[in-house]
């Protein structure tokens, strides 16, 4: 599984079924600089939205859209969207991973739902502070849901969401120094680690 962070609470995702790619985007949306890297259109397979479709951009090859909650099974892929006062959080299951993308989220969820992302094997999670989770609530949900990798989401990066915070006060948060970031992040089931977690940094597509 191929993933890619493209500003926002927006990223790409690439796996394959017995037909080949499958390209699933969450959450793409017209940015407001346009100086920013975000692509112009996309053509994925499957689009997730966490907060509705408004202000999308142009999605082409007609994807299969889920932006309700409720379970479905697309290519191969089962999705799972789960509601809450922020709006839906979607955990799919990709490659014998569960995948949770919280971009949704200002406030930690309830007990009732912690308990239920709490299989999440690699944590998409929104860092930037701006209607999104902020650095110290979202090192608690990394520490509430022990992931066995996290990638940072919804942070100022380059031109792209002037508005967030930058990833560091994150990272500082849960005592990681970072690297450089990486163009994509290539995670394969087998190669997480058991006890330990890996945190990637992305660049902005």
């Amino acid at each position: 599984m191929h993933v890619y962070y493209l500003g926002g609470t927006a990223v790409k995702i690439q796996t394959k079924d017995n037909a080949g790619d499958v390209n699933i985007v969450i959450d793409p949306y017209k940015p407001e600089d346009k100086g920013s890297s975000f692509p112009n259109t996309l053509a994925p397979h499957i689009a997730l939205f966490s907060r509705g479709q408004e202000g999308s951009i142009t999605l082409q090859q007609n994807p299969f859209i889920i932006d309700t909650p409720g379970e479905y099974e697309v290519r191969g892929v089962m999705i799972y969207g789960i509601p809450t006062t922020d709006g839906i959080l979607y955990q799919l299951s990709v490659e014998n991973m569960n995948i949770l993308h919280a971009g949704a989220l200002k406030n930690l969820p309830d007990d009732k739902t912690l308990e239920r992302l709490s299989s999440a094997d690699v944590l998409l999670v929104p860092v930037g502070g701006h209607e999104t989770l902020d650095a110290k609530k979202a090192a608690t949900l990394v520490t509430e849901l022990e992931p066995r990798a996290v990638i940072p989401i919804a942070f100022r990066s380059g031109n792209n969401d002037p508005q967030q915070a930058p990833v560091e006060p994150f990272l500082k948060e849960i005592g990681h120094e970072n690297g450089a970031p990486q163009p994509k992040a290539i995670i394969v089931e087998s190669k997480l680690p058991e006890e330990d977690m890996d945190i990637i940094v992305l660049a902005s597509a």
